[in-house]
């Protein structure tokens, strides 16, 4: 099965530049209209190659200037090296994988999964255009996808060398809401609240929130994707001998086969999976580890939308823990 888990560089540090890339969130306001000004809000929705040595900034690349959907880009960053290219790759909630050299911050490549209706890319200069009666004024319903909570999110992304695919953990939801207006005012302003929020579950993925996809580095393809009425609500973790472990939000972990995503193994734990899986070896013996524990508040998406759309699958709001399981 292997020991080591596949390598995917996940410190955000480059071993060959010395530099540290770090992705910074959207704009707050969220919304254009309530910020009171229709430029880029530079450095938000960006990734910034900083010197650890220094702290100064060496490039900045924005994925989306001007966000008025709070579309967050902040998420992990993977270092790959491919075809004698050093490449950074990144995802954001508009489901939107960017690469970018990582050595000069240059546009490569914006590889979208087809379910976001908000904005386009240029293929050719990463250029971002909304489209046509996306933004929204104050007050103003708009009906758009991904909603608020993303496609993709906290729950990070993989890569398997052998494959030379990213494994993506997906929700899929859209949402129908009014941006509120922000009182603004020096130092502060908040981040802006939505008004008659109504959640949908995408059109592409009627009465499904969860989606965990195979996506080819080189072509961009989708090579298998799995679906599960509930989200999927772990990061994704690759091994050497050929696995990826994720957990759901319906209290089960599993192991695919990257290659084909055929399930090969599953589990269920005492409340939803979370957080990240690991995996280590002691004494020549291999084991993963996931953590159980509800997320509880108002604020979590991985509270809110289940709630909403499919009220009659339940979680215990107890049973956290720390649950290790041994392979073969």
């Amino acid at each position: 099965m292997g020991v080591q888990p596949a390598r995917a560089d996940r410190s955000e540090q480059d071993p060959v530049t010395r530099l540290i890339y770090w992705g910074t969130p959207q704009p707050k306001p969220h919304n254009r209209d309530a910020r009171g000004t229709d430029g880029d809000a530079l450095y938000s929705n960006s990734t910034l190659a900083l010197d650890p040595a220094t702290g100064e900034m060496q490039w900045y690349y924005q994925h989306i200037p001007g966000d008025s959907h709070d579309m967050d880009e902040s998420f992990e960053r993977i270092l790959i090296d491919y075809d004698g290219k050093r490449s950074l790759f990144t995802m954001g909630k508009l489901g939107i994988l960017w690469e970018l050299d990582r050595v000069t911050g240059a546009f490569r490549r914006a590889i979208d999964l087809g379910y976001q209706n908000i904005l386009d890319v240029d293929p050719g200069t990463g250029q971002v255009t909304h489209r046509d009666g996306m933004l929204s004024d104050v007050g103003e319903e708009l009906f758009f996808c991904p909603s608020t909570g993303g496609f993709k999110s906290l729950r990070a992304m993989a890569y398997h060398p052998r494959t030379e695919a990213l494994y993506v953990p997906l929700n899929l939801s859209c949402e129908t809401a009014a941006f509120a207006p922000v009182e603004r005012r020096a130092g502060g302003g908040g981040g802006g609240s939505v008004r008659g929020r109504r959640n949908h579950f995408h059109p592409q993925a009627p009465d499904q929130l969860g989606e965990f996809q195979a996506l080819d580095l080189r072509t961009g393809e989708t090579l298998w994707r799995r679906r599960l009425r509930v989200p999927y609500n772990t990061s994704a973790l690759t091994t050497g001998g050929g696995l990826v472990f994720i957990g759901d939000w319906g209290r089960r972990v599993f192991a695919y086969d990257v290659a084909n995503g055929e399930l090969l193994w599953q589990s269920r734990l005492s409340t939803m999976a979370n957080g990240f899986p690991i995996t280590y070896a002691v004494d020549g013996r291999q084991y993963v580890a996931f953590v159980a524990g509800p997320s509880i508040g108002g604020s979590s998406w991985a509270t809110i939308l289940p709630g909403d759309l499919i009220p009659d699958e339940r979680n215990p709001r107890g049973g956290s823990g720390v649950f290790v399981l041994a392979l073969p």
